[in-house]
């Protein structure tokens, strides 16, 4: 019977078990594209969160907030989706500066204005399972 040397058998069953799938976990993830709704007297809302628009297979889609103490109105929100569909607006609200504020890599951003384009909602959601 032939039988192969020991160091070589080891080597064998160590290579294979580096070469064997591995299981990763890490959690929940979600993916919350980047959706946007235009209402035909002008309001609209849009959702989506900034990692799947930053990682979206396309270089359209967008999402954000931008704030700026100075500007007058001082927030401004926005988003694009992959069909191109575009919205925006911008509010003075003390609340919506913080709000914003905690947008980070693992935020959802919903977004809702009026027909005069002043944001009415915005919701923060910071979850690690919009990480990707």
């Amino acid at each position: 019977m032939n039988r192969l040397p020991f160091g070589i058998a080891i080597f064998g069953i160590a290579g294979a078990a580096c070469l064997a799938p591995s299981i990763a976990l890490g959690g929940q993830v979600s993916s919350l594209t980047v959706f946007v709704g235009n209402n035909p007297d002008g309001s609209g809302y849009f959702e989506g969160s900034l990692a799947a628009a930053r990682y979206s297979p396309d270089s359209v889609a967008d999402i954000g907030c931008a704030v700026d103490a100075l500007g007058t109105p001082p927030v401004q929100c926005w988003a694009r989706s992959s069909g191109n569909q575009y919205g925006s607006c911008t509010t003075t609200s003390a609340t919506a500066i913080t709000a914003v504020s905690g947008l980070n890599a693992a935020s959802g951003l919903l977004v809702a204005w009026d027909k005069t384009g002043t944001c009415t909602t915005i919701v923060v959601l910071n979850d690690s399972a919009l990480l990707h």
